[in-house]
């Protein structure tokens, strides 16, 4: 059975997030070469890393992919947090939901931005398209977590909006503040 870690840096205990967080590998240099490959290339080859570090998740109702903006979509031919998402659902047996948050804002890349920068650029970056959320348990995927800026802002729109009783938030690679 996989290890999955839940972990609260010092920045998030100072400032807790509205999730509980939950991550397979730690992002380090020797690993973030397999994970930036599928995010600009599209080299598939890291997803093995579900099976072979298989999250381990307290229950939820379902799971939502972090969205793309359509533009960044269309540019790159797929989302890496949906195709994460879909390893994650044979692991849980949990559907994925797509379409239930969409990416309105087209952001610039937030990896180039500071924390201040990044939460002023991902601001209202998402809307509701589906009532789905209220009072479920929602997984949101993501393939990094940094500072939790973009899981932050979709987390608060859908369980103010939405009225999601519970967010969940599993990234492959957690990266630590340094």
């Amino acid at each position: 059975m996989g290890k999955t870690f839940e972990h609260l840096c010092p920045d998030c205990s100072k400032s807790p997030p509205p999730f509980r967080l939950f991550f397979s590998i730690p992002y380090t240099e020797q690993t973030r070469g397999p994970i930036l490959d599928l995010k600009y290339s599209g080299r598939r080859e890291v997803l093995h890393l579900l099976r072979e570090f298989p999250p381990v998740i307290p229950e939820h109702h379902f799971i939502l992919p972090v969205p793309l903006h359509r533009k960044r979509l269309r540019k790159r031919g797929f989302n890496q947090a949906a195709l994460i998402a879909l390893g994650v659902s044979k692991i849980t047996k949990r559907k994925v939901i797509f379409g239930a948050c969409e990416r309105v804002k087209e952001t610039r890349p937030l990896s180039e931005l500071s924390e201040r920068e990044r939460r002023k650029e991902i601001k209202g970056a998402f809307k509701i398209k589906k009532d789905v959320f209220k009072n479920k348990k929602v997984l949101i995927v993501d393939d990094i977590y940094t500072t939790g800026t973009t899981t932050r802002e979709l987390a608060k729109l859908i369980t103010k909006e939405g009225g999601a009783e519970e967010i969940l938030v599993y990234a492959l690679f957690r990266r630590f503040p340094t």
